[in-house]
């Protein structure tokens, strides 16, 4: 067996699964399992499922005390993913029986999770509840803070908030910071003014994803109170933090606040900044509203410019936005068949809003 794991080392792919393969089927029951239980890891890693599925169903049928519940917990990870939550609660089922001390926590919280995803809330409860219970240093911590997402989902605050200050009180690397920031939205959605804190307390633990969202989320609840200084303050923190997806969120954002402020140069260094990052999510609709900033500037190059890099993102609520604007643009001045072709691109779409505009615009359009 230690033959194959070289050869997979060294990524000689073909002659693992080989040496492997004869692992397996060794008198000997411990090289067995060890071959099988290998062989499903080499076997997945290189996109053969089905292959994957029956070495680890040998693993598990060895019995084996530490390489069955693995193998187990493996296999029911894998069959959700190919959509087989049936099978996969099964076999996750029986890495929980194996009372195996790493595993069959492992199993609680990953069943809670398929449970959860096929609207059975309550047996994932009590399958979060069982991971805390067995006190496995990380897995206890992941289905406190699953546990708390689910009954704040379930509209049960008081039951989410006690799981958070429990993962919080028990000061977790990572765990705590994780609790500390669920527990700031579901006060910001309740409208708790305890938001703000909790908020500034996930900021003031410098965590590097957490504590730039919290400070977007933060500068949200300033501009619906019209902070509006307190919240340039903290956009302007949070894109300094250099967090890729924050940095990209917080200037669309930031952008949205100057153009209301009528600070029309410092919104579109903002959704430059948004729209260059090529973002697939938030960089069309920046590219949008830096259009319409654009042409209320005079800008009209620019202005098409961004339009049309919009379009050619193909998002599915920006691009037909975009060629609807750019079809008002071009027939303002005065370009009748660029803006047709426009106007043609946003009705072709599924957007509702802008494909209905644009079949209007287009019935009313000069020949």
């Amino acid at each position: 067996m230690a033959v194959g794991l070289r050869c997979y080392v060294f990524g000689r792919y073909e002659d693992a699964v080989n040496a492997l393969s004869t692992a397996s089927r060794s008198s000997n029951d411990e090289v067995a399992s060890a071959g099988s239980y290998n062989l499903g890891v080499v076997l997945h890693e290189q996109g053969d499922p089905a292959g994957a599925r029956a070495a680890w169903e040998q693993t598990i049928a060895s019995g084996h005390c530490d390489r069955a519940p693995k193998a187990a917990l493996n296999l029911g990870l894998l069959l959700d993913q190919q959509g087989d939550a049936a099978n996969a609660r099964v076999r996750l089922q029986q890495a929980i029986d194996s009372d195996h001390p790493d595993y069959a926590p492992s199993a609680m919280v990953n069943l809670g999770i398929v449970l959860t995803e096929q609207q059975d809330l309550a047996g994932a409860r009590v399958a979060y509840q069982r991971a805390i219970a067995s006190g496995h240093p990380h897995e206890a911590r992941a289905a406190m803070l699953n546990l708390g997402a689910l009954l704040a989902a379930q509209g049960d605050a008081a039951g989410a908030f006690a799981a958070y200050q429990e993962l919080i009180d028990s000061g977790a690397p990572g765990g705590a910071v994780d609790a500390m920031f669920n527990r700031a939205v579901l006060l910001a959605e309740q409208g708790d003014p305890a938001a703000r804190a909790a908020y500034q307390q996930v900021i003031d633990s410098g965590h590097a994803d957490h504590a730039p969202a919290a400070m977007i989320n933060l500068a949200v609840l300033f501009e619906r109170e019209e902070d509006t200084a307190g919240a340039q303050a903290l956009y302007e923190d949070a894109i300094h933090s250099g967090h890729p997806e924050c940095v990209v969120q917080a200037s669309v954002n930031f952008g949205n606040l100057l153009a209301r402020l009528g600070k029309r140069d410092e919104a579109r260094a903002a959704y430059e900044r948004a729209v260059d990052s090529n973002d697939a999510v938030m960089a069309p609709g920046a590219a949008v509203s830096l259009g319409v900033l654009l042409c209320e500037m005079g800008e009209i190059p620019d202005a098409l410019a961004a339009y049309q890099k919009a379009i050619e993102s193909g998002h599915a609520d920006f691009a037909p936005k975009a060629a609807f604007n750019l079809g008002l643009v071009l027939q303002a001045q005065g370009d009748v068949p660029g803006a047709r072709l426009a106007y043609e691109k946003a009705a072709a779409s599924t957007h509702l809003e802008a494909g209905l505009m644009a079949q209007l615009a287009l019935r009313t359009l000069p020949p």
